[in-house]
């Protein structure tokens, strides 16, 4: 796939009226995390850990209305107590398993459990060396990374890596874009500051990168690497960019500027709404189908 730039995105711009189903969607697990991130956009750290037998049925469900992509995550979706029983299911139903983890280490131990039934893995990436560590707060997790990205190599296992752009990091960009292609990482996402979680406090205090800035950062990044790594940038600043579900079921927008604010909102819930009652109310909104169109757009999905 071809790098994206800001002409590709207005190329690829969604026209569509409605979306019949998401094509992909994000699947919270569990709360846990190993790792305290200050920016965090998670809103429930306390969520229990999702019932296996009701991820089995919210994949079924997915799947039968037109799902192909999943992305696990949570917290930390290795602290899933049965990570490897989920990943199996979703394997043997023909999803696209892209495992997104901060924890190496903890990759490290499951991998010869799961290595076969995950397409990708994206890593969270904030800095490099102790400097993420000390974002995220917790020791020798950039090495144990950069240990893992070795490991999925041999395995023929895709590494991706997430960063979230914010004021401490915006002008160390091109170091870690340096160490993703020296690393052998294939897609690099940037992320605005989401409002949800830690979001909004963590903007009150450090400020925020606006999406323009973060836009043009990326396009000289794209200058430098070439063809050599591939980059999506996501702002956060249109709504339904992504589309999560919970263990319980709900079904998620984040985010939603419905009540004024980056946050997150309920538009449902898979375990005992109908996919046609939950994507009437998604498709309510002009909006929604525009943000959640353009982040197909962005992973090729269109």
């Amino acid at each position: 796939m071809p790098i994206l730039n800001d002409e590709d995105h207005k190329v690829q711009s969604y026209t569509k009226e409605e979306i019949d189903f998401f094509p992909t969607i994000g699947i919270k697990l569990t709360g846990k995390c190993r790792h305290s991130c200050p920016f965090c956009c998670e809103p429930d750290r306390q969520q229990n850990d999702a019932p296996l037998e009701a991820m089995y049925l919210i994949l079924d469900t997915i799947k039968k209305a037109g799902t192909k992509r999943l992305c696990f995550t949570g917290g930390e979706p290795l602290l899933y107590p049965h990570i490897k029983s989920v990943l199996h299911h979703a394997h043997e139903l023909g999803f696209y398993n892209l495992l997104l983890t901060t924890d190496g280490e903890l990759l490290i131990k499951h991998l010869d459990d799961i290595g076969s039934l995950v397409s990708a893995v994206r890593f969270s990436v904030h800095g490099l060396n102790a400097h993420h560590d000390s974002v995220v707060n917790f020791n020798d997790s950039f090495k144990n990374i950069e240990t893992a990205c070795k490991i999925l190599a041999t395995k023929n296992i895709e590494s991706n890596a997430t960063t979230v752009v914010t004021n401490e990091n915006v002008f160390t960009l091109d170091d870690i874009a340096e160490w993703c292609v020296d690393t052998g990482i294939k897609k690099w996402f940037l992320f605005g500051l989401l409002q949800s979680g830690l979001g909004a406090a963590y903007q009150k205090e450090h400020g925020i990168v606006k999406g323009e800035d973060i836009r043009a950062k990326a396009d000289c990044i794209r200058k430098q690497c070439g063809d050599q790594l591939e980059l999506i940038v996501y702002e956060y600043e249109n709504s339904a960019e992504c589309i999560l579900i919970y263990g319980d079921g709900r079904v998620v927008i984040d985010p939603s500027f419905s009540s004024g604010d980056n946050c997150q909102e309920v538009i449902g819930n898979i375990l005992n709404e109908s996919p046609h009652v939950i994507m009437a109310k998604f498709n309510s909104s002009s909006d929604n189908i525009s943000g959640y169109g353009n982040h197909l757009c962005k992973l090729g999905l269109k």
